[in-house]
């Protein structure tokens, strides 16, 4: 156990705590006023073990003022009494604090010695909320250990983007579950539990377990990465060297249980052993040196927090080009090309039939032999808002605590933005390996952007690593999905008086039993496959969606309109289904027609095509992929479709697909992303090791 110190940047909070009267406004963010130290002193004193407050004489760690005259500004009431090793964590929305501690009072053994309160301490933590870090709840005590631990010291919480939860983490000695009197032998490690409110959490799992005990873990994360570091609690007298000093490690995961090895004996040649790990403030970069060692992704020329401004203040504008599918696209692109030159990368331009729409390709960094690199892909068409009610304009970004607002924002402009923010803060000559973006045009009405671009793409072969299509999959990686094509079957006879309908072949009445090899067709998937249980309908489908024909009973129709979709596991060609279809409605339906009138006629069209995509989970890019994310999940395969099937099943580059946002959210009256989606999405681009 130690004494424990905690950086907290505030905003203008000296006034607020020295002169704010209860229930006064919260604390003005318009300016620092330093950092806020919450801490214990020990067991020596009576009140020793509660929480205090000390703020710093501006941005100086190393002087401080206390305050409250040096008294308790928190005190226990519940459990042991006494609180130690406090940590405070804001909400990834900025609006609230939480302050937990240790649930012990070693003050002339209140809880019992040192090794009794390892055997039955609390398995709980303290704690608090607060809106302002003045005035807080009250307090409550929270079970998170198992019932084979016999302490609960030190916790710490660290907010993960990708799970959507915080990440709390504490030491506890383990006992065998047939020691419930815990008398055996055990070390400290490290467990860990997920939680949305600090109310209810998770069962417990081991973190670190090195098989020797460990204790007082802390993280930071940096451009992705999340470093931790915890104190080798074994006694010195083990013959270990780094025995209370501090071990780092470093993961891409943050609940990772196997953090790649940094170095060991931090500390060592500083003097005494340490009292805990070093606690680096999230409002101050780690000393250079550190920094050389802990970044090897992009090399962006501002802070996480300039990046990340940076990319909201793109997204406004993205969001604020009305590219819907039937519209231009060439105000956004022009934008896209002034962003990037203004950091010298030069875009090429591939036009549409019409030159009213155009893709657009750029490569940053050492593009030698027209090297690509790792490619990022997005479409800029957008689906209409017609018909939908919205709560403000689409086309006009709006932000709340948690969500950017507006048409495009999940699917796929967030992305996109997400891309041109690094891209045009990017030291592309210190990239070893080029980035290249790629924004396609019409992706929402057939992919047709991304097809007029599968030549050229394919003049790429073993100049590039591959691609990563910024569809919305929550950040999950993708690698594979169904196909989809839309198809129109058109009947036409000749619309006369009803009263000679006998004579007459009727559109409607000749489009009908398209329904029945449909349906059985279906049914044969169904039962006989191809099958591909990696997708939740593991089976291809024919969905007949509109039947639109006649005017009026008194006339025979004229014409009768039949639109259908199918989609398809990869192993299952789109265009064998569609062959059988098209095959019997102009066989034997167009041949019942002109038995009664030679001018019926069936014609057959196809509106659209997306390629299924498929690629193997273990492929070098996808493992590329999912290591410099620190994925742990195993990849997945979505129902909808993506550019993803001709960027890797026609030009034959190896991709996968993954991007902030949810599908649920996308197409939507107020479609919208969550910020933390945004953030991890940055995390994730710039931690690709490129530079």
């Amino acid at each position: 156990m130690r004494l424990r110190t905690l950086l907290v940047p505030l905003l203008a909070l000296l006034l607020t705590l020295v002169a704010a009267p209860p229930g006064s406004a919260h604390p003005a963010r318009s300016q620092n006023a330093g950092y806020l130290f919450v801490y214990f002193t020990g067991e020596g004193t009576a009140d020793g073990e509660q929480i205090r407050y000390a703020l710093s004489r501006g941005d100086d760690p190393l002087h401080w003022r206390e305050l409250n005259g040096g008294r308790p500004v928190l005190t226990s009431t519940l459990g042991e009494k006494g609180l130690r090793d406090p940590f405070v964590i804001r909400s990834p929305q900025g609006d609230r604090f939480y302050l937990i501690a240790t649930d012990l009072r070693m003050y002339r053994n209140s809880s019992g010695s040192w090794d009794q309160v390892q055997r039955h301490g609390s398995k709980s933590v303290m704690v608090w909320e607060s809106t302002d870090l003045v005035h807080w709840t009250d307090q409550r005590l929270v079970k998170v250990a198992p019932d084979t631990a016999g302490n609960t010291w030190a916790p710490e919480a660290y907010w993960d983007s990708r799970l959507r939860e915080y990440v709390v983490f504490w030491a506890s000695k383990l006992y065998a579950a047939d020691d419930p009197d815990h008398t055996g032998s055990t070390y400290n490690r490290m467990l860990y539990a997920t939680t949305k409110d600090f109310r209810t959490f998770s069962a417990p799992r081991v973190w670190n377990d090195p098989g020797y005990s460990v204790i007082d873990s802390t993280v930071i994360k940096d451009r992705g990465t999340y470093y931790r570091f915890t104190k080798d609690e074994r006694d010195p007298s083990s013959g270990s060297p780094c025995s209370k000093f501090i071990t780092a490690e470093k993961s891409r995961n943050l609940t990772d249980t196997s953090y790649g090895f940094v170095a060991d004996c931090v500390g060592s040649g500083g003097g005494a052993p340490a009292a805990g790990p070093p606690r680096p403030s999230a409002d101050r970069p780690p000393p250079i040196r550190q920094r050389a060692i802990m970044s090897s992704g992009i090399p962006v020329r501002c802070s996480d927090s300039e990046l990340y401004a940076h990319m909201l203040d793109i997204l406004g504008r993205l969001v604020g080009f009305d590219t819907t599918s039937h519209k231009s696209n060439l105000e956004l692109i022009h934008y896209v090309q002034e962003l990037l030159a203004g950091n010298g990368i030069d875009s090429e331009l591939h036009w549409n039939e019409a030159r009213t729409k155009a893709n657009l390709v750029a490569t940053a960094g050492p593009g030698d032999g027209g090297a690509r690199g790792v490619v990022w892909s997005g479409h800029t068409d957008v689906v209409p808002v017609d018909g939908q009610s919205w709560s403000a304009d689409p086309f006009t970004l709006r932000l709340t605590q948690d969500a950017a607002i507006g048409r495009g924002t999940a699917d796929m402009k967030g992305f996109i933005a997400c891309c041109l923010a690094i891209l045009s803060r990017t030291d592309h000559a210190r990239l070893t390996t080029p980035v290249t973006l790629m924004l396609t045009y019409e992706e929402e009405i057939g992919c047709v952007g991304a097809r007029h671009l599968v030549e050229e793409m394919r003049t790429w072969q073993g100049r590039v690593t591959g691609c990563i299509v910024g569809e919305p999959t929550g950040l999950d990686v993708v690698v594979g999905h169904k196909g989809k094509q839309n198809h129109r079957i058109t009947f036409t006879g000749e619309p006369r008086h009803a009263a000679l309908a006998p004579q007459l072949p009727n559109p409607i009445v000749a489009a009908a039993p398209l329904a029945g090899p449909a349906g059985s067709r279906n049914e044969e998937f169904r039962t006989e496959g191809p099958h591909d249980d990696r997708f939740d309908i593991g089976h291809s489908w024919i969905n007949i969606g509109r039947i639109d024909g006649g005017v009026k009973p008194n006339i025979v129709p004229e014409s009768c309109v039949v639109d259908l979709e199918i989609r398809n596991i990869p192993a299952h060609a789109c265009d064998d289904i569609a062959a059988d279809l098209h095959g019997h409605a102009t066989g034997a339906l167009r041949d019942g027609m002109r038995a009664l009138s030679d001018v019926a006629e069936v014609t057959v069209e196809q509106l659209s095509d997306t390629p299924s995509f498929a690629i193997e989970p273990d492929h070098a890019f996808v493992t590329f992929v999912r290591e410099a994310f620190g994925a742990t999940e195993d990849p997945c395969y979505v129902p909808f479709g993506t550019e993803a099937g001709l960027i890797c099943g026609h030009a034959g580059i190896p991709t996968v697909v993954c991007g902030p946002g949810f599908i649920t959210e996308a197409h939507t009256a107020d479609e919208f992303v969550a910020l933390d989606q945004l953030r991890g999405c940055l995390d994730r681009l710039t931690s690709l090791p490129l530079g």
